[in-house]
C-alpha cells in the first residue's frame, strides 16, 4: 500500500534525474585539508569566503566525550538555507525528520538523539541558550539563523560539558556557531527555485572597518515561498534577517547581534501507521460549513521572532580572560484552528452548564462554523558569562546563567461574521485557556582541565547546579473556564550538584582514548502546571547518567571515531488521561519509571586522493523502559523492557563525493532501521533508505565566472515513500509522510 495520496500536487524536478551528490566539497578541499577552530574562520577575511571554507569534519579532538562537527564545507554542499536542525542528520546518533528539506513546517520536524527527543537535548547558538525546539514556547533553530551565516554546528550525543546553559537537557548538546564578518568588502547573492512552487532569494553584504580600527559587519536576508508537496494551495513562508556588527581590540572583541525571522504557514495532513489521514484537510472551501471546518486554509499559524545579543570577549589580564553574552528576545506568534457548528454548540452548553447565568459568552450563529485564535507572546531576557584562568598545566572556569522568562498563551474560540471573519469585539463561545507563565532560571558551574604528561592526558573535572522557579497564573484549561475559576501556581525545581569528569589521552600523534561521566538534571515541564489532579507537589524532575568511552583518530586525509555509551534516563514524566470528571484538567503528569539505553557508533571519513571524499557512520542503539506503571484509572500499563519509541536500533549513513576546479558531484544514503510510533510497541515504522544527491559547475576564483555556483540538488532521489516524523504517544503515534522526490536548482554568486 503506498502512503501517498494521489494526484495531490504537481512536482517540480528536472524529468527527475538520478544525480549522484550530496556534499559538494569546494575547491579548497581539493588540497591538504587543515582543520581549523570556530575563531580562526575570522582571521580568513582577506581571502573571502574560499578561505573560510577550509575545514573538514572533526571529531573533537582533545574533548572527553563523543563529538562530531559539520563543517562550512558540508554546508556549502547542501541545497542552500535548508533548516540547520536537518544537517545533523549524517551525524552518529542523530535521528532527523522533518516534512520537507527546509523544515518549513515547524510542528513537522523532529528529532532524536540516543532515545532523548529535542525537547530533551541542549542547543545554543553562539553560546545563547535556545532551550527547546517547543514551537509554541521554545525556539527551533532555523528561526535564528540562515545556514549561508553559520560556520559550524557540533553535536555531543551523550552529554554537554557544565558549561552548557539548559534547563531541560537530559541527554546531548547541540551548538551552532555563526560566522563573522570577514572584515573586507564582499558578499553574496543566490537565487533558488524547486518543487512544490518553491522560491527563495538570499542576499549578504560584508563590509571592511568603518573606519581605521572601528567595526567591521555583515547585513543578510533571506525571503522563502513555497508550498505543502500534498496541498499545493497550503502555503510555508519565512522572510529571515541577520546582522553582526563586530569591534576587536588586540585581543579584546565586542560583537553586536540582531537576528529577525517571520514565517507563516498551512497546518500539514497527519496520518496513521497504514497510511490513512487520521486528520484530513481538504484543500478547497465548499462553503459547508461542516466540510470548512477542515478546509486547510482554516488552519494556519504564523511566528515573528526577535532576537539581540552582545558578545564579548576580554582578556583582563595575563591568562584571564572574561566572556559574557546578554540577550533580549521578544517572540509573538499565533494559530488559527475552527470548530463544526456542533462542536461550537456543545462546548458552549457545557459551560453554561455550570453556570446558566454567565454573560461572558455569546453563540451568536448557532449554525456557523467558529475559529479559535491563539495568540502567543514571549519576553525572554538573560545573561551566561564565565572567567577563565589558564597557567601552563590548568585551565580554571567558573560561570553562570540567569534568565528570566514571560511567557503567555491565550485561545478563545471566537464566533464569526457572515464573511468568515472572527469577532474580537463580540463575547467568545469559550476559552480554551488564558495562560501566563514566569520563569527564573539560575545556572553556575565550576569546571577544572589539567594537562599532564606533556599534554598528552587531559582530566576535566566539573560541576553545576542548576534552580529554575516557575509561576502560573490563570484559566490552565477548558474544565477551569467551564468552572469559571483561575488558578495560581508556583513549582521550584533545583539540583546544585551536577557532576561531571572526563579524560583524554594521546595515544599517538593520530589517536586519543577519551571517556567521560555527566549526571544531568530536568525541570518539570511548564504544562505539569496546568494540568489536573494532585500529583504536582509530588512530581519528581527528571534526571540522567550519561557514560562515554571511546577513541578517536584524526589523521590527515582520514579521520574517525568509536564509542560505547549507557545512559540511565531517571523518573521519566508524562501525561495521563485522567477518567474521573470532577478534576480541572483530563490529564495528569506523573513519574511512569526510567529507560535504559546502551549502543556504539562509529563515524569515519577519507578522502582517498585529491578532490575525492567519502564517509560513513553506524548507530547502534537500544533504549529499553525499564518499569510498567499504572495509569490515573488504576489500570496497569505493561511496558517494561519495551522500546523507546522513534528510536531505531541501527542507523546507517553512507556518503562520497568528487569536487575538481569546477564540476562537483556527491551521493548520500541514510539508512533508518525500524522504530515504533507508540510506549506499547503495537506500531512499528518499517525501515528506509533515503538517498539524496547534488551536482553542480563553479567558476572558480579567476574567469568570467569566478565566484559563480550552478547547482541541481535532489533529496529524496529514489522517491522512496515512506514515514517520516513520528509523534510518538502511549497507545498510538501520529505521522507526517517524508516528502516525494524534491528537486531544487540554486545559482549563486559571491563577490
Amino acid at each position: 500500500m503506498r502512503l501517498r495520496k494521489p494526484d495531490a500536487r504537481i512536482r517540480f524536478c528536472l524529468m527527475g534525474t538520478v544525480l549522484p551528490a550530496l556534499v559538494a566539497i569546494p575547491p579548497a578541499l581539493a588540497e591538504e585539508p587543515q582543520a581549523i577552530d570556530s575563531g580562526s574562520a575570522a582571521e580568513a577575511g582577506a581571502n573571502g569566503a574560499a578561505a573560510r571554507l577550509d575545514t573538514i569534519s572533526v571529531v573533537g579532538s582533545g574533548s572527553t566525550r563523543a563529538t562530531a562537527s559539520i563543517s562550512q564545507a558540508e554546508i556549502l554542499a547542501e541545497a542552500p538555507g535548508i533548516s540547520p536542525q536537518n544537517l545533523l542528520g549524517e551525524l552518529p546518533g542523530v535521528n532527523v525528520q522533518s516534512t520537507d528539506p527546509y523544515g518549513l513546517y515547524e510542528f513537522g520536524d523532529a528529532l532524536r538523539i540516543r532515545g532523548f527527543s529535542s525537547e530533551q537535548v541542549g542547543v545554543t547558538l553562539d553560546g545563547i541558550p535556545l532551550e527547546t525546539s517547543d514551537v509554541r514556547e521554545g525556539g527551533p533553530i532555523s528561526r535564528y539563523v540562515l545556514t549561508e551565516n553559520l560556520l559550524d554546528a557540533t553535536v555531543s550525543a551523550g552529554s554537554g560539558d557544565v558549561t552548557q546553559p539548559s534547563y531541560h537537557a537530559l541527554g546531548g548538546a547541540i551548538r551552532y556557531t555563526s560566522d563573522d564578518p570577514t572584515g573586507v568588502w564582499g558578499g553574496s547573492v543566490s537565487q533558488t527555485l524547486g518543487s512544490d512552487e518553491f522560491v527563495r532569494t538570499f542576499a549578504r553584504i560584508d563590509t571592511p572597518e568603518w573606519w581605521s580600527g572601528g567595526p567591521s559587519a555583515y547585513f543578510s536576508a533571506a525571503r522563502t515561498r513555497g508550498t505543502q508537496w500534498d496541498n499545493n494551495d497550503a502555503t510555508l513562508e519565512a522572510d529571515h534577517f541577520e546582522m553582526k556588527v563586530q569591534q576587536a581590540w588586540g585581543m579584546n572583541s565586542l560583537a553586536l547581534a540582531w537576528r529577525y525571522n517571520k514565517r507563516d504557514d498551512h497546518d500539514y495532513q497527519s496520518y496513521n501507521l497504514d497510511g490513512s489521514l487520521s486528520w484530513d484537510l481538504n484543500p478547497t472551501a465548499s462553503g459547508d460549513p461542516v466540510a470548512d471546518a477542515s478546509y486547510a486554509g482554516n488552519w494556519t499559524n504564523g511566528r515573528i521572532d526577535s532576537l539581540v545579543s552582545l558578545h564579548g570577549d576580554f582578556l583582563l589580564a595575563d591568562r584571564i580572560r572574561l566572556r559574557f553574552v546578554p540577550y533580549v528576545e521578544n517572540k509573538r506568534g499565533y494559530g488559527y484552528g475552527t470548530a463544526t457548528p456542533d462542536g461550537a454548540l456543545t462546548q458552549y452548553e457545557n459551560a453554561l452548564a455550570g453556570d446558566p447565568d454567565r454573560t461572558d459568552i455569546a453563540l451568536l450563529s448557532p449554525g456557523r462554523m467558529a475559529k479559535r485564535l491563539e495568540e502567543i507572546d514571549g519576553d525572554r531576557k538573560g545573561i551566561t558569562g564565565s572567567v577563565a584562568w589558564e597557567s601552563d598545566l590548568n585551565t580554571l572556569e567558573v560561570g553562570g546563567w540567569y534568565e528570566s522568562y514571560e511567557f503567555s498563551q491565550y485561545r478563545p474560540l471566537y464566533n464569526l461574521d457572515e464573511g468568515g471573519d472572527i469577532l474580537k469585539d463580540q463575547p467568545f463561545i469559550i476559552n480554551y485557556y488564558d495562560r501566563n507563565f514566569d520563569t527564573e532560571v539560575t545556572q553556575v558551574f565550576v569546571k577544572d582541565t589539567l594537562r599532564l604528561l606533556d599534554g598528552r592526558m587531559r582530566l576535566e573535572f566539573g560541576a553545576k547546579g542548576l534552580q529554575v522557579e516557575r509561576d502560573f497564573e490563570g484559566i490552565a484549561n477548558l474544565d477551569d473556564f467551564y468552572a469559571n475559576t483561575t488558578r495560581s501556581t508556583r513549582r521550584e525545581d533545583s539540583d546544585w550538584f551536577q557532576p561531571q569528569a572526563g579524560v583524554s589521552f594521546d595515544l599517538g600523534d593520530a589517536s586519543q582514548l577519551f571517556a567521560n561521566y555527566a549526571e544531568n538534571f530536568s525541570a518539570a515541564p511548564r504544562q505539569s502546571l496546568t494540568a489536573g489532579g494532585d500529583t504536582l507537589a509530588t512530581l519528581a524532575p527528571e534526571d540522567s547518567e550519561n557514560v562515554d568511552l571511546g577513541v578517536r583518530v584524526e589523521n590527515g586525509d582520514w579521520s574517525g571515531y568509536i564509542a560505547g555509551y549507557w545512559i540511565a534516563y531517571n523518573n521519566r514524566i508524562i501525561a495521563l488521561s485522567d477518567p474521573d470528571p470532577y478534576v480541572v484538567d483530563s490529564t495528569v503528569y506523573q513519574n511512569v519509571g526510567d529507560v535504559e539505553t546502551y549502543g556504539v557508533e562509529i563515524s569515519g571519513m577519507w578522502r582517498p586522493a585529491p578532490g575525492w571524499r567519502t564517509g560513513a557512520s553506524l548507530t547502534l542503539n537500544r533504549s529499553e523502559f525499564q518499569d510498567d506503571y499504572y495509569n490515573s484509572d488504576g489500570s496497569l500499563r505493561e511496558v517494561a523492557g519495551n522500546d523507546v519509541p522513534d528510536q531505531p536500533e541501527l542507523m546507517f549513513n553512507l556518503n562520497g563525493g568528487y569536487s575538481g576546479e569546477h564540476f562537483f558531484a556527491n551521493l548520500e544514503a541514510k539508512y533508518t532501521g525500524d522504530r515504533y510510533g507508540d510506549t506499547f510497541n503495537t506500531e512499528e515504522v518499517p525501515s528506509s533508505v533515503v538517498v539524496n544527491g547534488s551536482l553542480g559547475y563553479q567558476g572558480g576564483r579567476d574567469g568570467p565566472l569566478a565566484g559563480a555556483r550552478l547547482q541541481l540538488s535532489v533529496y529524496n532521489l529514489t522517491d522512496t515513500d515512506r514515514i517520516g516524523s513520528v509523534f510518538p504517544n502511549e497507545d498510538y503515534g501520529s505521522y507526517n509522510l517524508l516528502s516525494p522526490r524534491s528537486c531544487y536548482v540554486s545559482l549563486s554568486y559571491d563577490f
